[in-house]
């Protein structure tokens, strides 16, 4: 996607379709990894962030430092 501000780009896993990373224009990213399941299990970014979430809601995560 592209706007004023540069292209923010999206990652996905080959085969399950399910989004891993989100590249900001400014070099930022959010990247995510998943349970056997396919549930996302944890979001980290690029500034040392940590999330761990608690269930197949991505709404529902814990910051872990």
């Amino acid at each position: 996607m592209q706007d004023e501000t540069g292209t923010t780009s999206y990652s996905y896993i080959l085969g399950t379709g399910e989004q891993s990373q989100v590249t900001y224009p400014d070099g930022n990213r959010i990247a995510y990894s998943l349970d056997e399941n396919g549930n996302r299990n944890q979001m980290s970014d690029s500034f040392g962030g940590n999330e761990i979430c608690a269930s197949s809601n991505a709404a529902i995560c814990y910051k872990i430092w």
